[in-house]
């Protein structure tokens, strides 16, 4: 079931857009959407999460061969306004 969910986002990303443009997966965890988007040559992907553990199995499954292609952003649940202190943005990135 979820391979489903993933092609069928794979499927609306890939109908909104080339593959030159900027692909942001939030609340991706330890998602596949990331092996499926840089498969397809999606080359600027940002991975974020709450999670540290869950991008850290993706980082792991994707290895090294992700770092040219791949953000990955761990924001914080709680603590400030949106959680941008965590990821390193600025406010001017929080979308409330």
């Amino acid at each position: 079931m979820i391979r489903v969910a993933v092609g069928v986002a794979l499927e609306l990303i890939r109908d909104g857009g080339s593959v030159a443009e900027s692909v942001i997966d939030v609340g991706a965890g330890a998602s596949v959407l990331v092996d499926d988007l840089l498969a397809a040559v999606y080359n600027d992907v940002t991975v974020l999460d709450v999670s540290a553990a869950g991008l850290d199995v993706a980082k792991r499954r994707l290895g090294v061969e992700s770092r040219r292609s791949v953000g990955w952003l761990r924001i914080s649940a709680g603590g400030s306004r949106c959680g941008y202190l965590m990821c390193g943005m600025t406010e001017r990135h929080c979308i409330s």
